[in-house]
């Protein structure tokens, strides 16, 4: 499945974008050098004040918060406790700890393009654009409105949004982690669904490879004696 798109660009036209192209080139050469000293100072500033953090920061042990550094810049290493149970009560899974994502991605029309030019007689160019089409997931709305072909339609909305719970109470040692650092912490695993695991009613899938897979039509009634899809 394609759809081409021929157009022709004028030697006038190409002249007028060349001229177009050295004026931007020019006012870009000369934002160039404020944006340059800006970003080299505030590289110099964050290398000093990491620099300034490295000298001053403090190795504490976990078990106990001392006074004595409070505001200060301390290291600290342990292992990570809660109590907290996370819950995705949309899909009825729920587990003990930390972080809890849920990542969804739609299988929808993706559109691809490529162009080629070639020169015709008088210095005009013409360019050759082909649009093709295929189909993947993505975990980004794909606007099929916007193709040049119609007859590739993506729904207008996801059947389900991405979404993410942490814990409020979770601990190293005698130190408490605020929300802002629970999201910097990294090292998630997949959930492994149990083998009772049953979907709630009203969404009809499947767990499949330790993903939920809900097909764009409703699922048919199992057949006595039929293989698994």
């Amino acid at each position: 499945m394609a759809v081409t798109e021929v157009t022709e660009e004028s030697w006038f036209s190409r002249l007028g974008g060349a001229f177009k192209g050295i004026l931007t080139g020019i006012i870009l050469f000369i934002l160039a050098f404020p944006v340059l000293f800006w970003n080299e100072g505030r590289a110099v500033r964050r290398a000093e004040a990491l620099n300034a953090g490295a000298a001053s920061v403090v190795s504490v042990q976990s078990d106990k918060v001392l006074p004595a550094n409070e505001k200060k810049l301390v290291h600290v290493s342990g292992k990570l406790l809660t109590d907290d149970v996370l819950a995705d009560t949309r899909f009825g899974v729920s587990i003990k700890g930390i972080r809890l994502e849920r990542r969804v991605e739609m299988y929808q029309w993706k559109e691809k393009s490529s162009t080629k030019t070639e020169k015709q007689m008088g210095g005009s160019v013409k360019k050759i654009t082909t649009y093709t089409y295929e189909k993947g997931w993505s975990s980004q709305l794909i606007k099929s409105s916007e193709f040049k072909e119609a007859g590739h339609d993506n729904p207008g909305a996801f059947p389900f949004e991405s979404e993410k719970w942490y814990a409020s109470d979770v601990k190293l040692g005698a130190f408490v982690l605020q929300k802002n650092i629970i999201e910097r912490i990294g090292g998630e695993q997949p959930y492994a669904f149990p083998a009772d695991y049953k979907l709630p009613a009203g969404i009809n899938g499947r767990v499949e490879n330790n993903r939920i897979v809900i097909p764009a039509v409703p699922l048919a009634p199992a057949v006595p004696g039929a293989a698994p899809a």
